[in-house]
């Protein structure tokens, strides 16, 4: 195979003839002296209101964009906390009215989210808000604001049913039951717990802060059935999103929660009633969930998801913040919570099973994961390219996650009983912190899902304290601008100056949903299509404009527009021209006919089995504080081979100390089932079945390792089982062996016509990143092994064998961790390491080979950790391991704003070093420091990593070149290589899958960005990505290995989930 890249040269002489002009930012501030928009949300620290009385004292107020006079310009209202709401009238070229007097707005009390209805009918919207604060409940009563049609309101929530008295934080408005009105979702929270991080069992305070479900009877009035109606979980609810996510056209509820409760996802089950499934939807969630936001992010017609934490974007800020211990994220699990991490989370929708939306999360992958204090993602096109982008609104007002601020109160707390005195001490400290100032943040997507930030391209925007935050078409020229709501200061408002094509579209629904909330609205331009939701409420606490905006760039033409409303209705229309507004009035839809088409049939049926590997509970962060994964989990070590010859494989998986190794047949009802178990008292960490003794029969070596035990030691004696030839199984002896290993291979090495061993060395418990040395076991012809050489290959994950050269020997590649893939190159010498790839070392778990391009030699897969991974590196900014002379360890750093810094927080470095405390007395001391200050002590290092992305090594005859797989296949880990010819086109495709659950989950978290790919090879260098709808891959969790197995159907692939059920996967025949 023969790649010549591209080379695009761009002639700039026109240009530079010209006058340089800078190129006018997307958006323009307009000044509150044109806009008359003075409101600003002044919070005061006072007796009532404080850090220890009200923990939600800081997080602010939300925006309605309403057009409350009918006349076709959108008008705003603010909600105040300790101060009046407001309500302004939109006269026009940016500049407002505030009528909140006149229009009876005199709302005193704290209010959190505001929403828009037609809650009567009567063709005037109408406004419902929401209240909260450390107040009686008499003060907490949410406001209903009725339009009377005349720029007056009268408040009514009383005689609606709707005077909540909870601490609510938001609502939406949607007919759940399809009845034919609008019912009400209040999203809650709680002042009852004085610590809500506090860790408790799930029931310990009954529901304390369950979100309501008002009914609607039809002639305007609400009860809350919430219980009933199977809303039961317990949230601390500031993100509030209604939407079908599951696309079978009935509106489900996304409820992300701050705190220790997890974040809810309410599945409508179309009976008047919802299930809660986060935990099957979601593989995990934001820590302290704020706003959330749903929109379909890729064009692919699926709705994805995206929450916002409070993870900092700088490493000075992330450093001084409290992040919780290892210790915390365990007891988290045991009590039932599900796994959650600071940061922000963005979850692709990777397709509808069973009818359940199956998501992945690639939030590190995009570069969204970490705007600091964070309240508002919109998801939205904000250029008018076609892509959509991504703002976030951020801002604290005082940081009180600043650990030595946390370290200082808990401190007194030991000293003292008396409540008064601890919240005299934490209110004197609060008001001395520091403001999290920060400016809002906007991505603009680039194609693939890929990000680029460009705040400061796009706007002038000041650091500030930002919460809620709306888009609106405030001038009506078809394009979204942006307003936000600030404490102790003038809410913002920027004009978007896009001169992109658009299509803009505005709903007329039904009387009871007038807005059409919750439409579905598709446009196919230029055979593109774009899908959205008419979504108002969204973000934070805020109601958004209920127009849709399709951005189109710079392209012409006429488009298709379908619109499918929540009654199950649609709208069509074609030929339609751009850069205008159109109306859709749902009374002109028809039903719904259903297609004829049929299902396609995927490439893979997949089946569930009743295997499963449970890992024993091991922490490797007590003994080695600073590592950023586990070593102590290899399994579940899987081989399979057809052991009676009855044509069908029988599958070995490896056990541990709690878990007993089995081996599995197949029933004559095509299931698997255990033939025989052992317990044995240490860890399988890989197994091949291979014919030791040359009898015809497949035999079972099993290699111990892990990091759970310090070598040398008796529980890495590896174990040789020979095959009787009748079902059972011998053990033999072997060479003692006291060191952890983590591979097999089995070939003839040494060309003599019998089955060698080449076993690979796994990290050394407490000596990380030191590796036990690989070795050749080779063997006397009768089953009989001897060690006849070893070698320092460093951390091997996996170990793939061929002839490289083509000189009648066995070669070996080896790929591992901290290092580039190794060739072993087998001569009359024995085994040398010949070829070297300096640029390539990383965090290597599989390799694969196969000749891709059909030109008569082997090309090699490698599966790497991706980019969807906390601590990025490349080749010019590796992250890099040191260790001291004068201390026993290791420390790990990474490039962070330009500069190399531990990756290790203060506390984690003084669990492992206890010395450095007087070096860094505090969290301040210590958040800026780089690895220029602590050279004095750690002054060797000893590793590096350059490599994130998984890629091919394309063998070039004289050499290799190496070339990343698709963007897809970086969003995730890759454990496993499976090369198959998928379509039966004589060229090898890939099977991939992967996610790790093994990294340090207080600061890293977990990496869930595939659920299995499909690579559909063109032999040419290029690959199909095939969806996980029409591939059939549905692998959640982490999937150890792909094994291809022989089974009553035929060929299928066996993935080997990590505690998890494993699933076989038939191939269908397309």
């Amino acid at each position: 195979m023969k790649f010549q890249k591209n080379i695009l040269f761009f002639i700039l002489s026109a240009l530079l003839l010209s006058c340089k002009t800078e190129p006018k930012q997307l958006f323009s501030t307009v000044p509150a002296d044109h806009s008359n928009l003075y409101f600003e949300n002044r919070i005061a620290e006072n007796e009532q209101y404080n850090v220890y009385d009200y923990h939600n004292l800081y997080n602010g107020g939300g925006i309605a964009v309403i057009d409350i006079n009918n006349d076709g310009l959108q008008d705003l209202y603010f909600t105040g906390n300790q101060v009046y709401d407001k309500l302004y009238l939109n006269k026009g070229d940016f500049v407002f009215e505030d009528i909140s007097q006149s229009a009876g707005i005199q709302s005193s009390d704290w209010s959190t989210g505001v929403s828009v209805v037609d809650i009567n009918q009567d063709g005037f919207l109408d406004l419902y808000v929401c209240k909260s604060g450390n107040e009686t409940a008499e003060n907490r009563a949410n406001h209903l604001y009725i339009n009377n049609g005349n720029l007056s309101f009268t408040e009514m929530a009383a005689d609606f049913g709707l005077a909540d008295t909870t601490h609510t934080n938001h609502s939406a408005f949607f007919d759940f039951d399809h009845d034919g009105d609008l019912d009400v979702y209040l999203l809650t929270t709680s002042n009852d717990i004085r610590n809500p991080n506090l860790l408790h069992e799930k029931d310990r305070y009954g529901l304390y802060t369950r979100d309501r479900l008002y009914i609607n009877d039809g002639k305007g009035k609400f009860s809350e059935e919430g219980l009933r109606r199977g809303i039961y979980q317990n949230n601390h609810g500031l993100g509030l999103v209604v939407a079908d996510i599951n696309q079978d056209g009935w509106e489900d509820i996304l409820a992300s929660s701050d705190f220790l409760p997890n974040d809810l996802v309410y599945l409508n089950n179309q009976d008047g009633t919802f299930s809660h499934k986060s935990s099957d939807i979601l593989p995990y969630q934001s820590r302290f969930s704020m706003g959330n936001d749903i929109a379909d992010l890729n064009n692919d017609g699926l709705l994805d998801i995206m929450t916002v934490d409070m993870l900092p974007a700088s490493n000075e800020q992330q450093k001084k913040m409290l992040m919780t211990s290892y210790h915390v994220f365990e007891v988290e699990n045991q009590l039932g919570y599900e796994p959650e991490f600071t940061r922000n989370m963005l979850f692709l929708n990777q397709g509808i099973l069973n009818g359940e939306p199956q998501y992945t999360e690639i939030g590190l992958f995009t570069g969204v994961a970490s705007t600091d204090w964070s309240w508002a993602p919109l998801i939205v096109d904000f250029d008018n390219d076609g892509l959509k982008d991504i703002a976030v609104s951020n801002g604290y007002l005082r940081d009180v996650t600043d650990s030595d601020f946390v370290s200082y109160n808990m401190s007194f707390a030991e000293k003292t009983k008396s409540k008064e005195e601890m919240r005299a001490f934490m209110n004197n400290n609060a008001a001395s912190l520091p403001h999290l100032k920060a400016k809002n943040q906007f991505f603009r997507q680039t194609g693939n899902l890929e990000f680029k930030e460009v705040t400061e391209q796009w706007t002038t925007v000041e650091k500030g304290f930002t919460n809620g935050a709306v888009i609106a078409d405030l001038d009506n020229d078809g394009d979204f601008d942006y307003i936000t709501h600030n404490i102790n200061e003038p809410v913002g408002l920027f004009r978007n100056n896009s001169k992109n094509n658009y299509l803009k579209i505005k709903l007329k629904g039904l009387k009871s949903n007038s807005l059409g909330s919750g439409a579905k609205i598709e446009i196919d331009f230029n055979h593109k299509t774009q899908t959205a939701l008419n979504l108002p409420v969204r973000g934070y606490q805020s109601s958004t404009d209920p127009s849709v905006i399709f951005g189109i760039g710079d392209e012409k033409g006429m488009a298709k527009v379908r619109v499918v409303w929540p009654s199950g209705k649609v709208s069509e229309l074609e030929n339609i021209e751009i850069n205008q507004t159109i109306v859709i009035d749902e009374e002109l839809a028809k039903e719904q006919i259903p297609s004829p088409v049929g299902a396609q049939t995927a490439h893979f049926s997949q089946s569930a089995t009743e295997i499963i590997y449970q890992e024993n509970r091991f922490i490797d962060y007590y003994t080695e504080n600073l590592l950023l994964q586990k070593y102590s989990a290899p399994g579940p070590a899987v081989t399979v081979a057809d052991i009676d010859k009855d044509g069908l494989d029988e599958i070995f998986v490896g056990g541990n100390p709690e878990w007993p190794s089995k081996l599995y047949g197949q029933t004559e009802a095509d299931n698997f089932q255990v033939i025989s178990e052992q317990s044995i008292n240490n860890e399988d960490a890989d197994a091949v079945f291979f014919d030791a003794n040359s009898d015809g029969y497949p035999d079972l070596y099993r290699v111990k390792g892990s990091n759970e035990v310090r070598a040398p030691s008796d529980k890495f004696q590896d174990e040789l089982y020979i095959n009787d030839g009748h079902g059972g199984f011998l053990k033999a002896r072997l060479p003692g062996i006291e060191f952890p290993g983590s591979k097999i291979l089995a070939g003839d090495f040494d060309q003599d016509g019998d089955l060698d061993l080449f076993r690979f060395g796994a990290v050394l418990a407490g000596n990380f990143p030191s590796a036990a040395k690989s070795m050749l076991l080779t063997n006397d012809g009768k089953g009989n092994f001897a060690v006849t050489n070893q070698f320092d290959l460093g951390l091997i994950t996996d170990a793939i064998s061929a002839d490289f050269n083509k000189d009648g020997r066995v070669d070996i590649l080896a790929v591992g961790h901290y290092s580039s893939p190794k060739f072993l190159m087998n001569t009359l010498a024995g085994f040398k390491e010949t070829e070297s790839f300096p640029h390539l070392k990383g965090l290597w778990n599989s390799v694969a080979i196969a000749d891709l391009d059909a030109d008569g030699d082997d090309d090699v897969i490698l599966g790497n950790v991706g980019r969807n991974y906390r601590y990025p590196f490349g080749v010019n900014k590796p992250v890099k391991v040191y260790q001291s002379s004068k201390l026993a360890g290791f420390l790990i750093t990474y490039f962070k704003d330009g500069l190399e810094v531990p990756v290790a927080t203060r506390d984690d470095l003084i669990r492992q070093f206890p010395g450095l405390r007087s070096k860094f007395p505090n969290y301040a001391s210590y958040a800026k420091v780089t690895i220029d200050d602590l050279k004095d002590v750690f002054d060797r290092q000893i590793a590096e990593i350059n490599t994130m992305e998984s890629g091919v090594l394309w063998n070039e005859g004289n050499g290799f070149l190496f070339e990343t797989l698709p963007s897809v296949t970086q969003q995730s880990v890759v454990n496993s290589i499976l090369v198959k010819d998928i379509n039966n086109d004589k060229l090898p495709d890939l099977v991939i899958a992967g996610n790790s659950r093994q990294f340090e989950p207080t600061n890293s978290g977990f990496i869930e960005g595939s659920l299995g790919q499909l690579l559909i090879n063109n032999g040419k260098g290029q690959w199909k990505i095939i969806s996980n709808q029409e591939s059939g891959l549905w692998l959640k969790g982490e999937t150890r290995n792909l094994i291809e197995i022989k089974t009553k159907k035929g060929s299928e692939i066996l993935a080997a989930r990590f505690q998890k059920p494993f699933i076989r996967f038939n191939f269908n025949t397309h």
